[in-house]
Parts: C-alpha cells; structure tokens; sequence
C-alpha cells in the first residue's frame, strides 16, 4: 500500500491507495511524479518536515539509495535502475549475485563468497593451499606449511632412489616420499645404476653410467688396451690407454710398431734391399733372405773354406760366389785335406774329407804290401769298418807275428 497526501483549503487529509509493482508507463511514471511534486510542495507549504521516507513518497533528489521504502522500480523490483543509482553492491537481489562464478573469496561488494579449508588460502577467488602459495601464516610452523618456512630444507625428486636428484623440488621439513635427495647430480631418475658414484662400464653401450657428460669413458669397467697408431698399419707404439672401443689414434691392440710415421714399416712385413731401412722391425735392416738378395757363400764351420749360401742385399766378409766347401759343418771336411778318418764327416756323413768326391781308404785293400811289413789280413774292411790289421807280414797273404783289430781310415 502507499500513501499519498493531498490538500483541500487548508486542511490536509492522508488517503490510502494501492500502488502496482509493474513498472509503469510513461504516462504513469509522469503522473506519479506530478503527484508526488504537488503533494512535496503541499507539504513544504504546509511547514511539515517529515521524513519522506516512509511516508509513501519519494522526494527528489531521494533515490532508490536514500529512500528504499518506497521508491518503486528499484529495490525487490526484479531489476536495477541504473538511474537511481543502483549497482550490483546496493542491490544484489535484483541485480544478479556478485559471487557468481566465485567459489571462494571476497565479492566485489566486499562479502565472502564461501569459505576454504583451514588449511588453505582464497586466493583470487581460488582456494589454494597455504603451503606453496609464498608465505606462512603467523601460527604456522615448518610442519604445517613446509613449502614457505624459512626452517625448511629443499629436496629433489629421486624417483629411483639412488641418492641423487633431478631439479624438481620441495622444500620440507624432513625427506618425503621421492623428495629425498640433497642434490640434483643425477642424469637419468629412472635407473638407479645410473649415478655420479656408478662406474662406467663398456657393457653399457650409449650410457652415460657415471653422470659426467660422456660415455664410455677410459679405464671404464671391461676396457681394453689399445695403442697410438698414427700411420695406420694395424700396429701401435707407446704406452696403452684402456678404452671400450678402438678410437681417434688408439687403434692398434699391440705396441710392435717401430716406425709410426711410415705405414710399411711394421712387423711380418717383407725386408727388402731397396730400402735402407727396417721394412719388418726385427732390429736389423737388409737381412738375410731380405726382397732382392744376391745369394753368397761364406765358411760356416771356420775351416777356411765358404760352404754355407746365404741371400744379402750387400757380400758379407769373406764371402765367396760360389761355394768351395762340401761340408760347411764340419771343420775337418775341406778340399785339400790330407788326413784319414776313422768316423764318418760330421753331419753331412760319408767320409770324402777332401771333398774330392770319392773315399779313399788309407791302406791299400790288398792283404800285403811289398815290400811286407804290415797289412790287412783277408777280408780288407771298409772306411770305418774294424778289421785284423797285421804287425809283420811275411810274403803275400802270410801274416806272421801278432794280429790286432783297428778300423779303417779314409778321406
């Protein structure tokens, strides 16, 4: 209901009307300001100062603000009026709710739109946990807000559990779950073999085991020596390094080089006379039998005869064309040899001592010589053969005196 005071002569009288809560029309709203200014100059006129709010009208410059009683079209209305100078703060149930969209924090209007947990903080209309948000409430502790405290310690995640982290972190009060490592020297957190205190291992192909930004480092685990092969001849000089793989310079599995800076200089390589230097590495350069040798005879045995060929690049002393000796190991056999022997030539065998081709026996095969002093008795043996040599001889075929055993000579 609302009230609406009216004037006759100079008594004033109050009546009671209905008013709609439709928003009027034009005209309506015309006339409901024409009466509402006539019965504001009636009662100015009148010397009343009552309080218009609440008398059934509002008196410019009163707004929906001022006077909300009884403004119609504001305030309950369904909407707000812009004119009147309403908001979404001053009049919230017609003007939609200000915590809209907001599950936490402050409304524009200054309320809360819901709470957060004891544990958390709205920020920007989120609750959000009070460990991690950047600070610490005055009553929290590094147990209750471990992220924030400045008594925390930061850990690294050690998925792996091998002691060494990864740069993800948290700062706690105590190791939790796989935030437990103090430092973040781990290359891979999925392998536990994987680590600074690893050994690098050859058998780890494409693995960095030891964390130190290579793989397969010298002197790693099941490494092998190879050595410096500058000429790349398959042989190596110098001291080894102990590596998983042949790499850079250190290709040679030995150290059997002699000359690194000459690629067919190495050992098992034929020596030839056409160089002057150690083709094979055996410590001697243009050796016997070497590519391109000339054959030569030289006196093995010393007897002063050369018997023994042998293939140089250059005559070694006393070396002979052609060879003069028909045993060059036995001293005794030579050409010119006047002595007989009992045993066979050393080696060679037979018993041509004089390298005349033939074995001539010191005593003539006959029984008795003239004139008769000594000789065979019947049969005569052969060179080296024992027979019955006779002391005294007394005409042919008669041995006469004492008879000895004795082997025959021959040269």
């Amino acid at each position: 209901m609302g009230l609406v005071s009216t004037m006759t002569g100079q008594a004033s009288r109050t009546r009671v009307f209905k008013r709609s809560w439709v928003r009027p029309t034009r005209f309506g709203a015309l006339l409901v300001l024409v009466m509402v200014a006539a019965g504001a100059q009636q009662v100015m006129a009148d010397g009343q100062d009552e309080d218009p709010c609440g008398n059934g009208v509002c008196i410019v410059p009163e707004d929906c603000t001022t006077c909300p009683a009884d403004c119609g079209g504001c305030c309950g209305q369904g909407g707000c009026q812009a004119s009147h100078g309403e908001t979404q703060c001053t009049c919230p149930g017609d003007c939609g709710n200000p915590c809209e969209g907001k599950e936490c924090g402050q409304s524009p209007c200054g309320g809360l739109c819901g709470e957060c947990p004891e544990t958390d903080d709205c920020v920007n209309g989120v609750c959000k946990s009070k460990c991690g948000d950047g600070f610490c409430a005055a009553t929290e502790s590094c147990e209750t807000c471990p992220s924030d405290c400045s008594e925390c310690t930061l850990f690294y995640a050690d998925q792996d559990q091998d002691g060494f982290g990864v740069a993800q972190s948290m700062c706690l009060c105590k190791p939790e779950a796989h935030f437990s490592a103090d430092n973040v020297l781990d290359c891979n957190d999925n392998n536990p073999a994987v680590n600074p205190d690893a050994d690098e291992d050859c058998f780890t192909p494409g693995v960095d085991d030891n964390c130190n930004g290579t793989q397969n480092d010298m002197n790693a685990l099941n490494c092998t020596n190879w050595y410096e092969d500058k000429d790349g001849d398959g042989f190596g000089v110098f001291a080894p390094v102990c590596i998983c793989e042949p790499q850079s310079i250190y290709t040679a599995p030995n150290s059997d080089d002699c000359n690194d800076s000459n690629g067919q200089v190495f050992p098992g390589q034929t020596e030839t006379c056409s160089t002057n230097y150690d083709d094979n590495c055996d410590g001697s350069s243009d050796e016997v039998d070497a590519d391109d040798c000339t054959s030569w005879w030289v006196d093995k045995d010393g007897d002063g005869s050369a018997g023994t060929v042998t293939c140089r690049c250059d005559a070694p002393p006393n070396a002979k064309e052609h060879s003069e000796d028909c045993c060059d190991a036995d001293p005794n056999a030579f050409p010119g040899q006047t002595k007989y022997f009992s045993s066979p030539v050393n080696w060679c065998g037979g018993f041509d001592f004089d390298c005349s081709g033939d074995e001539e026996m010191q005593f003539n095969p006959s029984c008795v010589q003239q004139p008769c002093t000594a000789g065979w008795f019947q049969p005569t043996p052969g060179c080296g053969e024992i027979g019955n040599w006779c002391l005294n001889c007394n005409g042919c075929g008669s041995c006469i005196g004492q008879t000895i055993q004795q082997a025959q000579k021959c040269k």
